[in-house]
């Protein structure tokens, strides 16, 4: 009722003030680069469903969208014969994830934070891994 409607509101107040990216031009690979971010936070994606997810102005350049999605995403091929290929968020770009994400739904939001915990705990690893190997170096 009213209590989940003014906690939507706020939860949107909040991620538009931290999202500037509205209020300025921001480059158009920042704007892709956070959009599809946050589109593969809740899920592993096809690329025909980033390209619908993406808003007009910024889907419409699909080859910069192709370019961008390789610098933040795997692409991990389809595992049986009906299934999709999906694009999967690189595990070191999870720092890049913010809750307060100013389009997702309240369902989108639980399952993003579901898989940014597996997210963090990965790139956690992998850090560790590195630094390792860097210092057995």
């Amino acid at each position: 009722g009213a209590l989940e409607c003014t906690r939507s509101a706020a939860r949107t107040l909040v991620g538009l003030a931290r999202e500037r990216g509205w209020l300025a031009a921001a480059p158009f690979d920042a704007r892709v680069r956070c959009e599809l971010i946050h589109c593969l936070a809740v899920s592993p994606r096809t690329h025909s469903e980033l390209s619908d997810l993406l808003p007009a102005g910024l889907a419409s350049e699909q080859a910069d969208v192709d370019r961008v999605l390789g610098q933040v995403a795997h692409y991990r091929p389809p595992r049986a014969l009906d299934d999709k290929g999906k694009y999967v968020l690189k595990d070191h770009l999870w720092g890049e994830f913010d809750a307060f994400f100013h389009r997702y739904s309240r369902v989108e939001l639980e399952h993003a934070m579901q898989h940014a915990v597996g997210g963090f705990r990965r790139a956690r690893i992998h850090h560790k891994q590195a630094a390792a190997a860097a210092a057995a170096a």
